[in-house]
């Protein structure tokens, strides 16, 4: 168990490195870009090119969000070593196959009344899913929020990613052996499930609209 432990804190120091180094990079290669960007901006703007200004300008502010959104990889934020491992290695994932990946974090997720194993084990399940069906859209997007509602007594993470297929019938996919892949055994979404009936604090909520597939996992208080 100890080395485990040190395994999973070495991977994340390992993974918050690489964080700040991309972001790190990053921000010195918007610097050197910055004096040519609003030079640039200047030309524009003296030949009222509306159309490049607002171009450059949504240029750059990609690259402000970018960064920004990066910053959420810190494991004083995500504080659950597993849930940071699982999470960082899913983003650079996503990330390796041009899916945008938004994380948000607004809870302390040490006091969610669940194991991190179980956690972790969902998570890693909805995430793959998730990175599956965003690849396969023109416009890859999944996001990923951990909130707190206090009045009533309850976390909720939620997982959104685009998706295509649109008529996808949302009891089919949680039968066991239902998988949309070849060579697949289907039996994720169904384990999640298991886990989820067997949890007596638990609920998961599954939605679609015309852009966004999501999963809604609420955890209730026991105390």
């Amino acid at each position: 168990v100890k080395l485990e432990k040190q395994a999973t804190r070495i991977h994340n120091l390992e993974a918050y490195n690489k964080t700040l180094s991309i972001m790190y990079d990053s921000i010195r290669g918007f610097k050197h870009d910055y004096a040519n960007m609003l030079q640039a901006l200047s030309g524009y703007v003296l030949t009222g090119e509306i159309d490049k200004i607002k171009t450059v300008c949504d240029t750059m502010l990609d690259e402000c969000v970018e960064v920004n959104e990066m910053g959420i990889l810190d494991p004083n934020i995500i504080n659950d070593p597993g849930v940071y491992s699982i999470l960082t290695t899913k983003y650079y994932m996503a990330q390796e196959i041009y899916i945008k990946m938004n994380i948000e974090v607004m809870t302390d997720l040490t006091k969610m009344e669940i194991t991190s194993y179980e956690l972790c084990k969902i998570l890693a399940i909805l995430l793959d899913n998730a990175i599956e069906e965003a690849e396969k859209c023109d416009e890859k997007i999944i996001r990923v929020s951990f909130r707190r509602e206090e009045k009533n007594h309850r976390a909720i993470i939620k997982i959104e990613n685009t998706y295509t297929n649109k008529d996808v019938n949302i009891d089919d996919i949680f039968k066991k052996g239902f998988s949309g892949k070849e060579n697949h055994s289907g039996i994720g979404l169904w384990e999640v499930r298991k886990y989820v009936k067997n949890r007596k604090n638990s609920d998961l909520f599954t939605s679609k609209n015309d852009k966004f597939f999501s999963q809604e996992l609420t955890i209730y208080d026991t105390k």
